[in-house]
């Protein structure tokens, strides 16, 4: 009884371990997923959700295309940073709407995300309009 015990135990422990070991695969494949900027860095870490973690996941991850991580390489366009007061270049009247419905829509955008609240979504729209109007 004392080595069947043992050997209960022994199975047990290796069996738990082995159920730890899909959930840290699964996490670093996610990570590896948000990072990646091409397919061929996450050919290794498909086969490992493949046969660790996730079937589907892991034929996902096999099959991606470098389009399909376009997201990853794209950076952030720097935040404008010239005053809003500050002299604008003359636009011809063409080109005045569309800078009109860029920036107005780049604000909403910002209000949409949250970033602005209404109060100073408000207040760039009315300098928006100011300036060109």
């Amino acid at each position: 009884m004392k080595t069947a015990a043992k050997v209960f135990i022994w199975i047990g422990m290796i069996g738990g371990a082995l159920m730890i070991f899909p959930l840290v695969i699964g996490i670093l494949a996610l990570q590896k997923l948000n990072e990646a900027k091409t397919s061929a860095e996450l050919s290794g870490w498909g086969i490992a959700t493949l046969l660790c973690c996730s079937t589907l996941g892991g034929i996902f991850m096999l099959c991606l295309k470098d389009e399909d991580l376009t997201e990853n390489t794209q950076t952030q366009r720097p935040v404008n940073t010239t005053p809003v007061n500050a002299e604008q270049p003359k636009l011809n009247s063409t080109s005045i709407n569309t800078t009109i419905e860029q920036e107005l829509s780049r604000a909403k955008n910002l209000y949409e995300k949250g970033i602005l609240s209404e109060e100073e979504y408000k207040e760039i729209r009315t300098s928006i309009l100011a300036k060109y109007l």
